[in-house]
Order: C-alpha cells, then structure tokens, then sequence
C-alpha cells in the first residue's frame, strides 16, 4: 500500500525564542498508508491538536519533515502549499463551520463553486444519499440538529474528493 502521510522527526515548539518556549511535539514520527484508519489519542494539552494542524497544513512545523503523497510540505512556498491543500486535503470542523444563510444544498456546494469546478450531480446525489441527507436539501442549518449538520458538512467535503 501506498504511503500518503509520513513524518520525520515533527517537533513543534511554541514561543521558541521567549523564557518559557512550549514544547508541543517532539519529534513525532509516523506513516499512515492508503486505506489505514488511525486515532490520535492522549490527554489534554498533549499536542494532538498541534499534529493535527501540521498534518494538515495549517501550522507549521519547528523541525522535522512532513510529506504527503510524498512531497515534502513544507519545501514548498506557502503559495504552493495553500494550493496542496485547497487541491488535496479535506476538513471536517468540530463545530461544522456552516453558512446559515445558505441552505445545506448551497453550503454543501459552496466548495465547488469556490473552485470553479462543476457540480457532478450523480455523484452529488450518491453522496447525500449515502449520508442520508436528501430530504434537508432546502433547509437551513439552524433547522437541522447536530447530527444532521455534521453529515452536511462531511458532504460539503466529500463533493471536493480531497
């Protein structure tokens, strides 16, 4: 199987140059393959969010190496990188971050009309189906509950095939 995530050496360090620099990871190094489901468990305040966020480009990293799809992330301008993620990684937010003046079919393909790309409605509708969430296509996020909003914004992720 193909590797899609491996890291050398990950260190964070916040505040690195203050008296009281944090030291958020140290040196974490993992492979996730194609097809692999991993969980990222520990304690509060033990850097599982931090990894996160460097796994996923929205941090930076202090030392160490991250690649995925084997190029090396942060090799890349943050021109290049914020192209990689917008092209390659999808984010589903704890708190769904939808548009509640939008419907769930509007924020569902609000990302594809970000991209300029066009709307596949077979696969549109496979996927709404899937999670089934056919019937809330004309309601509002603030009409539906928490678990209705999360499954719309796993399709609003899914739509862009990160």
């Amino acid at each position: 199987m193909e590797t899609i995530i491996k890291t050398e050496s990950l260190t964070k360090i916040y505040n690195p140059l203050s008296l009281n620099p944090k030291l958020a990871l140290d040196q974490v190094s993992l492979d996730v393959k194609e097809g692999e489901f991993i969980a990222i468990m520990g304690k509060s305040g033990s850097g599982k969010t931090t990894l996160l966020n460097i796994l996923s480009t929205i941090d930076d990293l202090t030392k160490g190496k991250l690649f995925i799809y084997g190029k090396n992330i942060y090799e890349m301008s943050e021109t290049e990188r914020a192209h990689f993620r917008k092209e390659n990684i999808g984010f589903i937010f704890q708190n769904f971050n939808l548009l509640d003046t939008l419907t769930v079919k509007e924020n569902i393909i609000l990302p594809l009309k970000l991209a300029g790309k066009i709307i596949d409605e077979e696969d549109f509708k496979q996927i709404i189906k899937d999670l089934e969430i056919d019937d809330l296509l004309d309601k509002y996020p603030f009409e539906c509950s928490g678990g209705q909003s999360q499954r719309v914004a796993v399709a609003r992720t899914l739509v862009m095939h990160p």
